[in-house]
């Protein structure tokens, strides 16, 4: 065998240990319900976990929609008052402007003019009879229109 030796690549070889025999290992039936009860419950914790992520995203927004909107409301409220308060001036400003008390201090002042008394207005009558003059010309539906008109206005005088 000396002869064959150079072509015997055991010798340069690394040595192995002996194969150990393979072993599988069965799991047993209450091992996979065991296992797959296990799973359910890692998929519902998952599932909780994603449900409050949620839910907390959603109440985070809901949250800074309703600050917002509280802001927005409280500046238009300071707005309508600041307006308010604008109004109530301006109201003020004139009634001054309007009052009686004026009218009757420009009336005396700068008119010279005074108050009526109860000596100064006398009533006259004008009217003596009642006499009704009519136009022989006048006829057709003006002049009847006009005589009616100036009749309802007499009764108003």
């Amino acid at each position: 065998m000396k002869e064959n030796s150079a072509y015997d690549l055991s010798q340069f070889a690394p040595e192995r240990e002996p194969r150990a025999p393979r072993v599988r290992v069965v799991k047993s039936d209450s091992t996979r319900k065991y296992q797959k009860k296990l799973n359910r419950l890692r998929l519902r914790c998952v599932l909780l976990v994603v449900l409050v992520a949620f839910l907390a995203i959603v109440t985070v927004h809901s949250r800074t929609k309703l600050d917002e909107t509280t802001t927005a409301i409280e500046t238009e409220t300071e707005h309508l008052t600041s307006l308010q308060s604008e109004y109530a001036y301006l109201n003020y400003q004139l009634e001054s402007l309007v009052s009686l008390k004026n009218a009757e201090d420009y009336a005396k002042n700068e008119l010279g003019l005074i108050k009526i008394t109860g000596s100064q207005i006398e009533y006259i009558n004008l009217q003596h009879e009642n006499v009704i003059e009519a136009n022989e010309n006048s006829s057709g539906f003006f002049p009847f229109m006009k005589y009616l008109f100036s009749s309802i206005a007499e009764m108003f005088d």
